[in-house]
């Protein structure tokens, strides 16, 4: 599924997992993730491009799989599509932080994290409750300066990845705070 990555195209994995918190920042560099995806525990992993640059480097997702428990893992990448290979699809992270215009292009790991990491919601302090409530209720328009202008990948991530989400966190007990103060 994610085969013959080179080495300078490696992509960072990180796990996030109640159990395996204390390696938020840790990196795990994969030559091959197919050859041990069926290896993984149920979780939730992301793909991350080992490149980009900047403070948000740990902000910057590709794509994201997630190991249901009993289940066959399912790859996401950014617009909602199942690659062969993730090389041609670095480029198409659509997290985009600018601190100037304060405006965001939503992507998978921002909305995992949303719901799985307090410690994380609170580091970005620019980004409130209501703006999370927005993109719950399914408020896409690019005119509110917050969302993806492309509806599909958003309406993907809405209607695929929310549910397995929730799945996950209901089979496993993963303690979640939605609305972190």
């Amino acid at each position: 599924m994610l085969k013959g990555l080179t080495e300078q195209e490696l992509d960072v994995i990180r796990w996030q997992n109640k159990q395996l918190r204390r390696h938020f920042k840790d990196t795990i560099y994969k030559e091959n993730i197919s050859r041990d995806l069926e290896t993984y525990q149920p979780g939730f992993y992301f793909v991350s491009d080992k490149n980009q640059k900047g403070e948000h480097e740990t902000l910057h997702c590709t794509a994201i799989v997630v190991v249901p428990p009993g289940g066959k893992p399912t790859y996401f990448d950014s617009h909602g599509n199942v690659p062969d290979d993730l090389r041609d699809r670095v480029a198409w992270s659509q997290l985009k932080l600018q601190k100037n215009v304060k405006t965001c292009t939503f992507h998978c790991l921002y909305v995992f994290d949303m719901w799985t990491k307090q410690s994380l919601v609170e580091s970005l302090g620019q980004y409130s409750r209501q703006t999370f409530k927005e993109f719950m209720d399914g408020l896409y328009s690019p005119e509110q300066g917050y969302f993806d202008p492309d509806i599909h990948v958003m309406l993907h991530f809405k209607e695929h990845l929310l549910p397995a989400l929730r799945k996950y966190i209901n089979d496993t007990h993963v303690e979640v705070n939605l609305h972190p103060n």
